[in-house]
């Protein structure tokens, strides 16, 4: 799952060496900028504050768009699967780097859609301690109740929050219930990556939430 760099923006107003002289103004913050910088938690300190909140009106719009398209993908890897698509245990050892049971995927495959259809999303803020390891732009809580997409989630592209989603589902199916030590990730890219996307992986990765996200991405363009 998840070195943040803090940005400090000071501002100084000087006076010159004659009396009738006066400060010069700062413009005012430009409010785009501003919450780009709030979406990184630039400046921001972790455990101060409240760590919920509700979804803007822009980012349950989003959500609502990106959830869908992570369903729709899930159902496609199903029902790709479901055909036994010969390709499709291709894909798998391209991914896993093993051979995988159709049953089994399959079974994966459902047990992953059924959490992305069920487990309640909670945007979290800048105050969320979870939100500052390194790389995390969503979990999932300790009892796998609960989704939490971090700020950062929502300045990712619509492709990568879905894989987001489907990735957070598989925790929250508990696919990696039995891995112990760091999460491992596949090497990230901004379109899908069908031919090795997980080569850098260490370990069984039958047991990789993330390779399980590539996976069905990939068996869902077969």
């Amino acid at each position: 799952m998840h070195a943040l760099a803090k940005l400090t923006i000071a501002a100084q107003a000087g006076r010159g060496a004659h009396e009738d002289e006066t400060d010069e103004e700062l413009p005012p913050t430009d409010p785009t900028r501003q919450a780009q910088l709030d979406q990184y938690c630039v400046g921001a300190q972790p455990g101060v504050g409240p760590t919920r909140r509700p979804f803007s009106p822009r980012e349950s719009q989003r959500l609502s768009a990106v959830q869908w398209a992570a369903r729709s993908t899930m159902s496609q890897a199903y029902l790709a699967l479901g055909r036994g698509d010969r390709y499709v245990g291709t894909i798998a050892q391209r991914v896993f780097h093993t051979p995988v049971d159709p049953g089994h995927a399959s079974a994966r495959v459902a047990a992953i859609r059924r959490k992305l259809d069920s487990v309640p999303i909670e945007a979290a803020t800048c105050a969320d301690p979870d939100c500052y390891r390194g790389g995390i732009m969503a979990y999932v809580t300790d009892d796998l109740s609960t989704m939490v997409l971090c700020p950062r989630t929502f300045t990712t592209s619509p492709g990568e929050m879905r894989r987001t989603l489907i990735h957070e589902a598989g925790h929250a199916a508990g696919i990696d219930a039995s891995v112990t030590g760091n999460e491992e990730y596949c090497t990230e890219t901004p379109s899908v990556d069908c031919n090795d996307p997980c080569g850098n992986l260490a370990g069984d990765s039958t047991s990789n939430v993330d390779a399980w996200a590539h996976f069905i991405e990939c068996a869902a363009s077969a």
